[in-house]
């Protein structure tokens, strides 16, 4: 009795235990849940947008001469809208004479601009133009223009035609090396001095201004045309000068 008794005893002991550390087990699942449920959320991270650049505007273009704006209109095929640099870059020839032409500003953008053809306008400042340096043809006749400082930086023109406009100091030229045609006739120029350093000239047309002296001329080896009518030549330049350059293979008109 007393074993059995014991084993009994044994049994329950057993069974206690294990009930009491299922008990332990279920308390310690319930905390844990509590504890997880307590816990503030992780916040969630929104993904920054990535920013799109806005396209750079294209410059537009304003011609502040409403004749050479139609000038231009016309060249480049745009008679209507907004001119913008694309419109222009094409542009290397360019015809506006005879066209009531006063202001050129705006004409500055053309800078690919190899031939321009202005004579016979209202034109005075021609400032715009000196940022066209690969022009090659420049013609500016009979336009009251006085002023010509602003094309000393054009040195890639070939061939220049001032003539009847109001000039008297025709100095700038002297840095244009790659001259090989020019006309200055009609001014008020006095001394040739500045074309004797245009090494390539092949013509020069200096009709009706008041050169007395082209004694510095006859070193230009290139020259092969030199119109000098209606200048009031010295005798020593008519009998020496003019005939040394007529002995040179110069066509000297007088």
């Amino acid at each position: 009795m007393i074993i059995i008794t014991l084993t009994k005893r044994a049994n329950l002991l057993i069974k206690a235990t294990t009930l009491l550390s299922i008990f332990v087990f279920i308390a310690a699942c319930i905390f844990a849940c509590n504890s997880s449920d307590d816990a503030p959320p992780t916040p969630e991270v929104t993904p920054t947008p990535t920013a799109v650049a806005s396209p750079t505007p294209t410059p537009t273009f304003t011609f502040a001469d409403s004749n050479l704006d139609a000038v231009v209109r016309e060249a480049i095929g745009k008679p209507a809208g907004d001119i913008f640099l694309t419109d222009l870059e094409g542009l290397t020839q360019l015809d506006a004479q005879s066209s009531e032409i006063k202001d050129l500003t705006g004409l500055e953008s053309c800078t690919n601009l190899t031939e321009l053809y202005l004579h016979y306008n209202q034109i005075s400042d021609i400032s715009p133009l000196a940022n066209l340096t690969n022009l090659k043809t420049l013609i500016l006749g009979i336009n009251p223009i006085s002023d010509i400082s602003d094309l000393s930086q054009l040195v890639s023109l070939e061939e220049l035609s001032i003539s009847y406009t109001q000039i008297s100091n025709a100095s700038p030229v002297s840095k244009l090396i790659n001259l090989r045609i020019l006309e200055l006739e009609n001014n008020q120029i006095r001394s040739v001095y500045t074309f004797s350093r245009l090494t390539n000239l092949e013509e020069l047309w200096i009709r009706e201004n008041q050169i007395e002296d082209v004694s510095q001329l006859t070193k230009l080896s290139n020259l092969r045309t030199l119109a000098l009518t209606g200048n009031p030549l010295n005798e020593t330049t008519v009998y020496k000068d003019v005939s040394r350059l007529r002995e040179k293979g110069v066509d000297v008109i007088y």
